[in-house]
Formats: C-alpha cells, structure tokens, sequence
C-alpha cells in the first residue's frame, strides 16, 4: 500500500494513495492495457510486498516469472527479499525473478545517500530473518505476531524529520 513510516500522500478526496494505484496509473498512461495489470495494495513494506504478491497472485495464478522494478538505491534488499520469499518451498516450480532498477536521478543526492545507508543496515537484518524463516508458513506467523506494520496491537516506528523525508520526501 505504501509506506508505514509516515503518511501517504492523499488525493484531492482526501483519499490515501497507494504506490500500486500510483504506479498502475503511470503504467496505463505509458499504455499497458488494463488488464495486465494486477495491483498489490496489502503491504506496508517491502518484505510484506513480497509475501502478498505470492499469496494473492502468484501462487493463485501460477505465474512463475516476475519482473521486480525499484529504485537503484532499494535493489539489492528488494531482491533479497524477493528471491527468499519466492524461494520458500510451494505449490508448482520454483519462481524466476527478473529485476529492473530504475534510477535515482532527480532524487535528492543527500536522501539517496541516507536512503542507501538505512537500506545496506536492513539488508543485514533481512539476512538473519531469512536463515530464520524457511518456510511460508513461518514467514506467515512472523509477518502477523511479530512484524510491527502486520501483528495485531503493534506500532511501526513512525520516522520524524530527515528520516521521513527518505521514504517520501516530506
């Protein structure tokens, strides 16, 4: 859906505005029909990106290749993220998972450096979660007991000030 961090940007209704609603409208506009394209708006980061994407679509559908687009500067923990969760054993072949980074020109060069910073930290957790976590079913009761944005009556860290801003730039 977004992110937990901080606030998501509203439409003119008053409505949040999910990065999968932003992204489809782009991609329409670009002229990707419609139906191509299947949005994923249950996730409040990118671990939970991953799982939902499999629990609602791939596995559902058997769709065994995925194309993976992000910023340069998230790459290296998006992928990881990806290929440990679309490498969890389950229904069907193993999953291929191609990546696309899109670049961080125009992103201001101090944010895409703390951003690159938090995200090199992150990966190192990620590392340790992911030898913990072997299978779908683990990662299922982790993302909803113990992950602050899914565990009922948890509180994700709300970033304040420059570490905001490095989600979404306000």
């Amino acid at each position: 859906a977004g992110t937990a961090h901080g606030p998501n940007p509203l439409d003119q209704d008053g409505f949040y505005i999910t990065e999968a609603k932003a992204a489809a409208d782009w991609l329409i506009r670009e002229g990707v029909p419609k139906s191509d394209i299947y949005q994923e708006t249950a996730s409040w980061d990118t671990i939970g990106n991953a799982y939902f994407v499999r629990t609602i679509h791939t596995d559902v559908r058997g769709w065994r290749s995925l194309l993976m687009i992000t910023s340069d500067y998230h790459m290296d923990r998006s992928k990881a993220i990806f290929e440990w969760i679309m490498g969890l054993a389950g229904p069907g072949p193993a999953y291929r998972v191609d990546t696309l980074a899109v670049s961080d020109e125009g992103v201001d060069k101090e944010v895409v450096t703390d951003r690159r910073r938090r995200e090199a930290a992150s990966l190192v957790k990620l590392k340790q979660r992911a030898a913990e976590l072997r299978s779908l079913e683990a990662v299922h009761e982790w993302l909803f007991t113990g992950h602050q944005a899914y565990a009922s009556g948890a509180t994700m860290e709300r970033l304040q000030g420059k570490d905001r801003r490095i989600y979404n730039g306000r």
